[in-house]
């Protein structure tokens, strides 16, 4: 449930924030705690001199860690629209002009 990611170069004085937005689709997250630290790293020489207010945030691995899998469960998109489907469709377009 952690994420370890290497080669994340911050300035100082930001904030944290969580967001639902995925680009594509946005729900609802409770979000329970979250737990950040600040950790001691041995710097390189280069990296001494370096201001790090002044730095744009960046990361060396793009790619987030965790895999970018479908949910099998309930994603109406997962297939093609079967002959059922087409007529529950059809149905609640007919009642919701009805209505």
């Amino acid at each position: 449930d952690c994420i370890d990611i290497t080669g994340v170069r911050l300035p100082t004085g930001y904030y944290f924030g969580a967001s639902a937005g995925t680009g594509d689709l946005s729900d609802n997250h409770d979000i329970i705690s979250m737990k950040l630290f600040q950790l001691m790293v041995e710097h390189t020489p280069d990296e001494e001199n370096i201001d790090w207010t002044k730095i744009e945030p960046s990361v060396n691995f793009l790619k987030s860690p965790k895999d970018n899998v479908d949910d099998p469960t309930g994603n109406f998109r997962s297939g093609p629209l079967t002959g059922w489907r087409v007529f529950l469709l059809l149905l609640c377009a007919l009642l919701g002009i009805i209505v």
